[in-house]
């Protein structure tokens, strides 16, 4: 009889674990819940945005893998560059740059601010580029890293470690957060704003190889920490965003459905 009852309890137990288990899973790939679907991508990019910068890191510090392709990519682009291509690359180069991405959060965030009373939009995007640039200059003392030679180098010689690369971090970190702003305000077509995005973090990576100054294995280092970062900050907004509307939910008095008798 004892054998019984333990054996009921037990499937009693592993089906209250199993139903648990379902549950927290349906919570996490909710597209309703802040803390939902959205809230997963963004800590699962991040982590793994997290350990392919560690793995590029290594590789670059141990001299092996992706380090010992750099040199042979870059020999080959610095023999087929074009006059009016490198033109364009060096402007291009500028929307990856804080010379450009200050002015234009300063510039955006502003008219937010001005157009709708929200300061959210301007934090956002400030702690998007300020974050990058404390972490990959972290990372630049950890690891100092030679850029490519002048032989190589299109323009003025660059100062400072090659890795990663600062342009690539900030354009990864900045543009992502401006996708995730202009999609959060679409109801249709969300996806254009991410592949915006990706365009502008694609031509910057490029444009810095093809200019020389900086590796290959620097720019996708690059794309991968500021990745990270706005992973980090991503998961902090929905977050806060989403205890937020929790909370506002909760101090709404919900509505009598009876009405008063007539006085």
């Amino acid at each position: 009889m004892w054998l019984e009852r333990i054996e009921t309890a037990g499937e009693g137990n592993t089906a209250s674990v199993t139903a648990s288990g379902v549950s927290w899973l349906g919570r996490r790939l909710d597209r309703t819940d802040p803390h939902g679907l959205r809230l997963t991508v963004a800590v699962v990019g991040t982590v793994l945005a997290a350990l392919a910068f560690a793995e590029i890191a290594r590789e670059v510090a141990a001299r092996e893998g992706m380090a010992r392709v750099d040199r042979h990519l870059e020999s080959f682009v610095v023999a087929h560059r074009v006059g009016w291509v490198t033109s364009v690359a060096q402007v291009a180069a500028w929307v990856g740059s804080s010379f450009f991405l200050i002015p234009m959060i300063a510039i955006v965030g502003g008219y937010i601010r001005l157009k709708h009373h929200d300061w959210k939009p301007l934090i956002k995007l400030a702690a998007a580029l300020g974050g990058a640039i404390a972490l990959y200059n972290a990372f630049k003392l950890l690891i100092d890293r030679a850029r490519p030679p002048a032989s190589m180098r299109v323009g003025s010689p660059m100062p400072g470690s090659s890795f990663p690369s600062g342009h690539t971090t900030e354009a990864t970190a900045v543009w992502g957060m401006v996708a995730i702003l202009v999609a959060g305000a679409m109801t249709r077509r969300r996806w254009l704003p991410a592949l915006g995005a990706l365009l502008v973090i694609l031509i910057v990576g490029v444009v810095r190889i093809y200019l020389g100054t900086h590796w290959l294995s620097d720019v996708l280092a690059g794309c991968a920490l500021g990745g990270a970062w706005l992973g980090v900050a991503a998961a902090v907004m929905l977050g806060v965003g989403g205890r937020s509307a929790t909370h506002e939910h909760d101090s709404v008095p919900a509505r009598s459905t009876s009405r008063d008798p007539p006085g």
